[in-house]
Formats: structure tokens, sequence, C-alpha cells
């Protein structure tokens, strides 16, 4: 246990730190959902190329036409899914 002074919400204040201000928290606090909501946008695209990047690489080493599709469609189905349990989160 440390005798550093702590705010509210339990993080330790610094020597010379001053409280954040309503309107500082308002903006920390959007710039935190801005994040959140940004993460879905980036989820399928990523998913999808990554899917795509294994498939291919399945396709190389085996020699078969198939590992590409698969890897595709396998990368939506992880990228919805991941899209779906952030927001759902996000919601709370």
């Amino acid at each position: 246990m440390t005798d550093e002074p702590q705010s509210p919400d339990g993080e330790p204040n610094s020597p010379g730190q001053e409280r954040e201000t309503g309107a500082e928290k308002r903006e920390r606090k959007s710039w935190q959902q801005v994040a959140k909501y940004g993460e879905l946008g980036f989820l399928l695209p990523a998913c999808t190329f990554v899917g795509w990047a294994l498939g291919a690489g399945l396709d190389r080493w085996q020699g078969t036409k198939w590992g590409t599709l698969t890897g595709v469609l396998l990368g939506v189905v992880t990228g919805f899914v991941q899209m779906i349990r952030v927001a759902l989160r996000a919601s709370r």
C-alpha cells in the first residue's frame, strides 16, 4: 500500500497535478467513445485481410485454390462476431 494521495476514481495523484474539470472529463469520455466505435470500423476489414492472407498462404503452400475463399469467409464471419461483441460491450 502506498501513501500517495488518490483521486476519487482510485488513481494516484502526482504532486502538482490539478484535478480534472467537468469539461475535461466530458472531453476524455467522448474520446473514449470515439475509440470504442472506431474499433468497429477497423475490425471487419482487418479480420477479412488476415483471413485472406492466411488462405492465400495456405494456397501457396498446398497448391490449392479453395484456401483463399475459405480464409476470406472465415475472416468476414470472425469480423462480424467481433463487431457484435464490441457493440454489445460498448452499449453497456
